[in-house]
């Protein structure tokens, strides 16, 4: 009665995990990273799970327990679940034929007694039962080392998640960095446009003052040969000036 009561408890632990490792996948699936080490110890567990239930289900005690199994398979999304159907095929044992004595009515004669040889008794091997139960302790040994394990494995799984999700967020704050940085770059192209534009105009407005420089230049040039030549020829013109002057008078006295 103890053994199948931590059977049971057993399984039920089984279906725990199961549902926990079926929660992190779907995890992990909606974040999109690779669930591999997930999808291992899931394929891990369920055979697990087929082997007990295939050795120890023995009646109406599993009924619950194989239609949560049932279920969680179902659920299971990221690998192929065919290999790890269980189908109950519990074997009812038939009643024993009693046994019929008969009873004859000729009774043999006495034959004498012949003795054998003294010999060693030699003991019984143990019986099956004793085998049964002392193999059933290590498959509970060995059932207890790989609950330890499941635990492990899922305080791992917890920390894996635990750590996708933190680079989840790091690749968030580097997004909304990388927008950043690139409104800026924006920014800066319109300034250095900007910046174009107005030496292009400043170029121009330097040519046109290069060429009004050289046109002043030019006019003032030309005055300045224009007064060198006045006071070059400026006594010749005087003296043109009076001689028209007095023909003129000369003219208007006759």
């Amino acid at each position: 009665m103890s053994t199948q009561l931590s059977n049971l408890r057993l399984i039920e632990s089984y279906l725990d995990d199961l549902r926990s490792l079926i929660e992190e996948s779907d995890r992990i699936q909606s974040l999109g990273v690779s669930s591999e080490d997930n999808d291992y110890d899931l394929r891990k567990l369920l055979s697990k799970i087929t082997k007990f239930l295939e050795r120890n289900d023995d009646g109406d005690d599993y009924d619950e327990l194989v239609e949560q199994y049932q279920e969680l398979l179902n659920e299971v999304k990221t690998i192929d679940t065919k290999d790890y159907e269980y189908v109950r095929n519990i074997h009812i044992k038939p009643l024993n034929n009693k046994k019929s004595v008969r009873f004859n009515d000729k009774v043999e004669e006495a034959s004498p007694k012949k003795f054998k040889p003294y010999k060693d008794q030699v003991l019984d091997p143990p019986a099956q039962s004793d085998t049964d139960q002392l193999f059933d302790g290590r498959e509970l040994d060995d059932d207890q080392e790989d609950d330890t394990d499941s635990v492990n494995s899922s305080s791992n799984q917890e920390m894996f998640i635990q750590h996708q999700q933190e680079l989840v967020q790091q690749d968030e704050h580097l997004d909304t960095l990388a927008q950043s940085v690139r409104r800026q770059r924006a920014l800066g192209l319109d300034i250095n446009q900007e910046l174009d534009d107005q030496n292009i105009l400043l170029d121009d407005l330097e040519a046109q003052l290069d060429h009004n420089d050289r046109n002043l230049s030019s006019g003032q040039k030309r005055l300045k040969y224009f007064s060198e030549k006045a006071k070059e020829n400026g006594q010749w013109i005087t003296i043109i000036i009076l001689v028209i002057i007095l023909v003129l008078l000369l003219i208007i006295l006759k």
